[in-house]
């Protein structure tokens, strides 16, 4: 059976069709609706503007803290301060980000932490003197109990191993860091 386009016509439509998929391309995401995922060994603060993040179903422990937030709005460029305080010896935290509806989860990963000190007042720090910071805190590792906890979170398992544990330097004293919510970041 013969076609009812010319043969000329036929090859242009295909070019077209095969061209608009090449250039279609889903458009980068600047901002998210979410929620925090945390499991730490200590006690944790998480503050976005003045706003300190609330904790929802948080399984606090005489030790540990495995948290979700409320959902709360994140675009690149906003800073979220983490403050946190342990007496323990494994002082450790894990961060993710999961979306409203969720459709996209985002790994915390060690370089997105900057270490800005011991008993620091954050409010105090220009965006600027945030964004030039670089310490990075140390590769943690959640003990058995943490571990455990952070399998229990409803995060694609993706997700789960690209997050990475950080470690606090030393134990008793807040310590305080900025998690840079950056373009990158939210499109991974």
């Amino acid at each position: 059976m013969e076609s009812s386009i010319p043969a000329p016509a036929a090859v242009l439509f295909a070019v077209l069709g095969i061209l608009n998929l090449t250039t279609t391309e889903a458009k980068p995401k600047e901002k998210i609706t979410a929620r925090v995922h945390a499991v730490a060994k200590g006690e944790i603060r998480l503050i976005l503007g003045d706003e300190t993040l609330g904790f929802k179903d948080a399984q606090n422990g005489a030790k540990y803290i495995d948290a979700i937030t409320q959902t709360y709005s994140f675009k690149a460029g906003d800073i979220v301060f983490v403050k946190m305080r342990s007496t323990a010896v494994c002082r450790q935290l894990v961060m993710a980000f999961t979306s409203k509806d969720g459709s996209h989860s985002i790994p915390v990963r060690r370089s997105d932490y900057h270490y800005l000190g011991e008993d620091i007042d954050y409010k105090k720090l220009s965006r600027e003197e945030v964004s030039a910071l670089n310490s990075r805190l140390e590769v943690g590792s959640g003990d058995p109990e943490m571990n455990a906890m952070w399998r229990e979170h409803a995060l694609p398992e993706s997700v789960r191993k690209k997050s990475q544990w950080i470690k606090l330097p030393s134990k008793g004293v807040w310590h305080t860091f900025a998690l840079k919510i950056t373009p990158e970041m939210l499109n991974r």
